[in-house]
């Protein structure tokens, strides 16, 4: 039996952990919001280098009352980060959910074309490329739903008070294979499919972001990548043991790896996400991938 005062001691300090964690966590949340308060700023490009390095600060006292993340876990999954990928870094958009890691180094808005699966009324992403010089396809086939019943003149209405007019907007969602659209379902398309149709055999970004269904895709989107150059990869991804498991990740994260592709960011997507028991391992459901095409950045 421990002395009665280690354990007063042991307690006082696991106190003294948790009310620093929570000062670290408001601190952290006051220097977020400073950073997002001018409107310009927080839908259209923010630094990540100087956040990062304070959430790394403050991350190191919050670590200690969540269920570890490690590294390890990540390389067991298939997806390291390799920061030496990207030297120069932006997050386009929104500072909570919505926005995306995008890395600068030989970005180029000349000519810049983005394709931006899953959006859901949030296009502070998209918002941020247009005003970077870049055409933008939007693309969600459930987004307009909650309008399917309403008159015509209603749902024009809402497209055009809801969509940024920058936008190019469609009611199509990514699938494995085309399918037309039909009671009950959506209307989808490969990769591939709608770059042919739209004209362009090349993209500046693909953005993923469609609530599971990315591993229903992948493989697909890896055979499509090989016939169209795509320089950056945003994809939002999601783990649950009902949705793939660790080996299915690992297979499809490494079709990327085999198309050319280095992951240099991962992160917590902490708003819209929770951490979970997942085939033996302690994972948030959702992370956020930035990958950028090796032959596009000189990397050896």
């Amino acid at each position: 039996m421990r002395p009665k005062m280690c354990v007063v001691f042991e307690v006082k300090l696991r106190s003294c952990v948790v009310v620093c964690s929570v000062f670290s966590l408001l601190v952290y949340g006051i220097f977020q919001y400073a950073v997002s308060f001018p409107r310009f700023v927080s839908k259209t490009v923010v630094p990540m280098d100087a956040s990062r390095q304070i959430a790394g600060w403050m991350g190191q006292g919050v670590s200690s009352l969540l269920p570890p993340t490690p590294e390890d876990v990540a390389k067991v999954l298939g997806f390291p980060t390799n920061k030496k990928a990207c030297q120069t870094l932006a997050r386009f958009g929104a500072v909570a959910d919505g926005g995306k890691g995008v890395c600068l180094d030989h970005f180029s808005t000349k000519n810049c074309v983005v394709f931006s699966f899953g959006v859901n009324f949030e296009f502070s992403f998209d918002r941020a490329l247009t005003m970077m010089g870049c055409k933008v396809h939007a693309f969600d086939p459930f987004m307009m739903r909650r309008f399917e019943n309403a008159p015509s003149h209603i749902k024009e209405a809402a497209k055009v008070k809801l969509i940024p007019r920058m936008i190019d907007f469609q009611e199509i969602g990514l699938g494995e294979r085309d399918i037309e659209k039909s009671e009950g379902s959506a209307k989808l398309r490969t990769l591939f499919s709608l770059a042919q149709t739209l004209g362009y055999d090349e993209l500046e970004i693909l953005k993923i972001d469609i609530e599971g269904d990315e591993w229903i895709v992948l493989e697909q989107v890896a055979a499509d990548l090989q016939k169209i150059n795509v320089k950056q990869i945003c994809i939002e991804i999601h783990l649950d043991e009902s949705l793939v498991t660790p080996e299915r990740v690992k297979e499809l994260i490494g079709l990327l790896y085999e198309g050319g592709y280095e992951l240099w960011l991962r992160s917590d997507n902490v708003e819209h996400s929770k951490i979970i028991p997942w085939s033996g391992y302690h994972v948030r459901f959702a992370y956020e991938l930035s990958f950028v095409k090796v032959s596009t950045r000189g990397i050896d």
